[in-house]
């Protein structure tokens, strides 16, 4: 699978650009992690970027003021920093507690393996949606 943003091969799970640090949240790993929440999103029309897994253009959603792209039948991408700023704002972190980025730098400096950082990324997610993983 290919990175909407910049065509670098994607690798781990939720799929992570080692390019540009996006990520891609497989809709069956939100559905894995969702208990019953049902998120708000509010559409703003056609996204600049084709989804990943089917090449249709995806839609533009934001949620908590952040911008994703979002494929109904298929998952949501989140550029660097998207992660955070939606903790950040959904006042699950302290506002300086992270960078800015969401790096997934920090985890490969800390020796975490690709099936971590996945669960880490997984974990942030589902805490932006009041999710038990």
């Amino acid at each position: 699978m290919r990175c909407p943003r910049c065509d670098h091969e994607l690798d781990g799970r939720p799929a992570k650009c080692d390019q540009c640090h996006g990520c891609w949240v497989s809709v069956i790993d939100v559905s894995r992690t969702v208990k019953s929440h049902a998120p708000t999103w509010a559409d703003e029309g056609e996204s600049k970027i084709a989804c990943p897994e089917c090449y249709a253009t995806m839609r533009a959603i934001t949620l908590n003021d952040v911008h994703l792209d979002r494929c109904a039948q298929h998952g949501v991408w989140f550029d660097i920093g998207e992660i955070t700023d939606m903790l950040r704002k959904s006042g699950k972190l302290d506002p300086e507690g992270v960078a800015r980025e969401d790096k997934p730098s920090v985890a490969s400096r800390a020796g975490n393996s690709a099936a971590e950082v996945g669960g880490v990324i997984l974990d942030a997610v589902g805490a932006v949606f009041d999710i038990v993983s």
